[in-house]
């Protein structure tokens, strides 16, 4: 995990395990932010689902858990080491490949140390996608819920009276957090449960 976040030509310290669960709230607390207010200003998907889709590509670049190659505009990766760094490497070692999947599904490595997982960045890795996937398997039962009622035309009112309309647009609402969630939140995960690092080394103190 990297210890320091450059974000247009400003540094800021990530060693701190506070700093990052600053970053993790400051960054679902925009997204919130940008959903709530697409929902009441349109009341409709188009806005929000406009704006989910490009949060969720911007955030994952910041969180990382991706290794785009040592020339891309926005770095190699974000924080969090690549999840596949090991398949990567093993997909450059295999020899009856072509020269097209090598071109397209190779990035340039400028260093492999930024690529691989040790023993230690898997077990993180793992458990952070336990809980996202656990999260995320409890949102979409609540919309698979919401939507089995809805088609059967029974009003759901949880102490108040919800339209056949208000349940779909509720339903849009959770697929679209689920989307982001599902790009970021393993690598958020990582940075919330993380202990303090050494910024001089890198590592876990």
């Amino acid at each position: 995990m990297k210890t320091e976040l450059n974000l247009l030509g400003e540094h800021f310290n990530m060693a701190p395990r506070k700093n990052r669960r600053w970053l993790v709230g400051i960054l679902y607390g925009i997204f919130a932010a940008l959903m709530a207010h697409a929902w009441w200003r349109s009341g409709t998907a188009f806005e929000a689902t406009f704006i989910a889709f490009f949060f969720g590509g911007f955030a994952r670049y910041i969180v990382g858990g991706d290794y785009h190659g040592k020339y891309f505009l926005f770095g190699s990766r974000g924080l969090v080491d690549p999840f596949y760094g090991n398949e990567i490497l093993k997909r450059r070692e295999r020899k009856d490949r072509s020269q097209i999947s090598r071109l397209l599904l190779d990035p340039p490595i400028d260093d492999v140390r930024n690529v691989r997982n040790d023993e230690r960045s898997l077990r993180s890795r793992d458990y952070a996608h336990f809980i996202a996937f656990g999260e995320l398997s409890s949102l979409l039962g609540l919309a698979m819920f919401l939507a089995f009622d809805n088609s059967l035309g029974l009003p759901i009112r949880f102490g108040i009276g919800l339209t056949p309309t208000a349940v779909h647009q509720i339903i849009l609402g959770i697929v679209q957090v689920c989307y982001v969630m599902s790009l970021t939140l393993p690598q958020c995960v990582q940075l919330w449960t993380e202990p303090d690092m050494d910024s001089e080394q890198g590592r876990i103190s």
